[in-house]
């Protein structure tokens, strides 16, 4: 499909000069508290924050600072953008497996929003509510109400008297792959290898989240395709593992020579930590290729993979600092690259 990302692409790089530096992000972590923290933001450009900020109401204002940069693309991307599409897919993803696990668990709602970036159709006034449901069935039923993709495979995983992770996930995954593929074929060849990268995240990390001890699950039916490292049989093989660590082990066999091999390694079988140092990796090759190949939709994608590690350096940052950690750790986990 030809599409003309120029406007969208001239945006990006105007939203792209207010994200924070390495340099900047590297100097906080050295402050002694998230209400130093707030100010130092405000210094930055931030809208204004409560004198005594804490951890959850910087949280908060990131999620503001992000659902703000999301409407004005919105605005120059027009109706059914796929570079929007993949990234929307995504963090609805991840959205709504937090808020799903939390009401299944009966976390706090303020525990259920960490981490959560807003989507134009999960905006933050509708997580925040979506926070409070009091079971798996009531965020469903609200879903189903907006005409959300996600609500007839959660309805039916949710409505269960006993509800099943494992269900919710497969529903979850398989609304992510038909997004991804569907965007895939819209895009461009630098989105279609940004899908590529993504789809094989998504399957080492559910590899490593699922194995252990007799799984009671089909490997095969979480397996998501489309991705270039890791084939199926790669990943039944990995995820019939009866520990994390060896399936560590079978990955590394699985994926060497591949890009995914050594951010593998320095996750050490953590998908946390994967998924930061995959975004680093995408980071830089998304500079790389805005380089090489400006007119694509290179440079909207690096924006808005930017955007993501900024967000989750935000929180890292602000948590941090409430608990005390070192600030050598905390510069250690940012996944903001230097320029």
């Amino acid at each position: 499909m030809n599409m003309d990302y120029t406007p969208l692409d001239v945006r990006a790089r105007g939203l792209s000069q207010h994200l924070c530096g390495r340099a900047e992000l590297e100097r906080w972590a050295t402050l002694p508290d998230p209400t130093a923290l707030a100010r130092a933001m405000q210094m930055h450009g931030w809208a204004p924050l409560p004198a005594d900020a804490g951890a959850a109401e910087i949280e908060a204002a990131e999620r503001r600072s992000v659902a703000h940069c999301i409407g004005v693309l919105e605005r120059w991307a027009g109706p059914d953008n796929p570079v929007l599409e993949v990234f929307h897919a995504e963090q609805e993803r991840r959205s709504l497996r937090a808020l799903l696990r939390g009401a299944i668990e009966g976390a706090p709602a303020a525990a259920r929003l960490a981490g959560l970036l807003p989507t134009p159709r999960l905006p933050a006034a509708l997580l925040a509510e979506l926070a409070q449901a009091r079971s798996p069935r009531e965020v469903a039923m609200r879903l189903l109400v907006l005409g959300d993709p996600h609500a007839g495979p959660l309805a039916a995983a949710a409505g269960q008297a006993r509800v099943d992770l494992l269900e919710v996930e497969l529903a979850l995954g398989r609304v992510l792959a038909q997004r991804w593929q569907h965007a895939a074929r819209r895009g461009d060849a630098a989105l279609r290898e940004t899908v590529r990268q993504r789809v094989d995240l998504v399957n080492v990390q559910s590899v490593l989240e699922l194995a252990g001890p007799a799984p009671d699950f089909e490997a095969p039916a979480l397996f998501i395709a489309g991705g270039q490292a890791l084939d199926r049989a790669g990943f039944v093989t990995a995820a019939a593992a009866n520990s994390p660590a060896a399936a560590t082990a079978l990955l590394a066999r699985a994926l060497a020579g591949t890009p995914l091999a050594p951010l593998l390694a320095r996750a050490q079988g953590d998908p946390g930590r994967l998924e930061v140092e995959a975004l680093v990796h995408l980071i830089a090759e998304l500079r790389r290729r805005s380089r090489t190949d400006p007119l694509s939709s290179a440079p909207v994608q690096l924006f808005l993979a930017r955007l993501a590690a900024q967000g989750a350096d935000i929180r890292r940052l602000a948590w941090g600092l409430a608990l005390g950690v070192p600030a050598a750790t905390l510069r250690e986990g940012l996944a903001t690259p230097w320029n």
